[in-house]
């Protein structure tokens, strides 16, 4: 009986033994395998800081004037298009046949006849149960014009909430929704920024 007991815990623990042993080994590939990737994630994050350093982008930037009101936006709006040469980009939450009208749609084609490049980016999400499939007739004026202008004006239809307007190296960035705010009673507010780098980078 004492040489079958010790035979079984001979067994015993080198089973047990064989058992620690193995765990061990997989925990330390675990462990170096899980430095690795830490490592690689860390690489990454530090290039994509040196390539996007937030603190330094427009930084110690001052805007040279402030706008405020709906009448005032859009007397800015059509002064801007009025004056820009070589480049537009209007984002807009939304689109408006009283936004985008013929004053604005006349004021643009005189600008690409400067060889103006206009690009135009509208499309506000709106909750699931309101979702709409199809443009709206403002939307589908647009997409006309896009179409008659196909070498100098480009849209983009996406999930966009910005508000932004840039003509050359000036861009107003505030509250406005440029393509369909026109006579809002509510407030609007937005500064001008006149800075060729901080646009560009912009």
């Amino acid at each position: 009986p004492m040489a079958k007991f010790q035979l079984s815990l001979i067994i015993v623990l080198g089973v047990s033994g064989f058992a620690l042993i193995y765990s061990f080994r997989r925990w330390q590939q675990r462990n170096k395998s899980l430095f690795e990737e830490n490592q690689i994630l860390r690489n990454a994050i530090y290039e994509i800081q040196a390539n996007f350093d937030t603190p330094k982008f427009g930084e110690n930037l001052k805007p040279s004037c402030v706008i405020s009101g709906t009448k005032a936006h859009r007397k800015e709006l059509l002064r801007q298009l009025r004056k820009a040469n070589s480049r537009i980009l209007i984002l807009s939450g939304w689109v408006t046949h009283y936004g985008f009208d013929g004053t604005v749609r006349e004021t643009l084609e005189k600008a690409i006849k400067r060889n103006a490049k206009v690009h135009i980016g509208w499309g506000y999400k709106l909750k699931a149960s309101q979702n709409r499939s199809e443009f709206t007739d403002a939307e589908r004026s647009l997409v006309e014009f896009a179409k008659k202008h196909r070498n100098s004006v480009y849209l983009a239809h996406f999930d966009n909430h910005s508000k932004l307007l840039v003509a050359d190296s000036t861009c107003l960035i505030g509250s406005f929704n440029w393509l369909s705010n026109v006579s809002s009673k509510n407030d609007e507010l937005s500064a001008i920024i006149e800075d060729n780098d901080f646009v560009d980078e912009l």
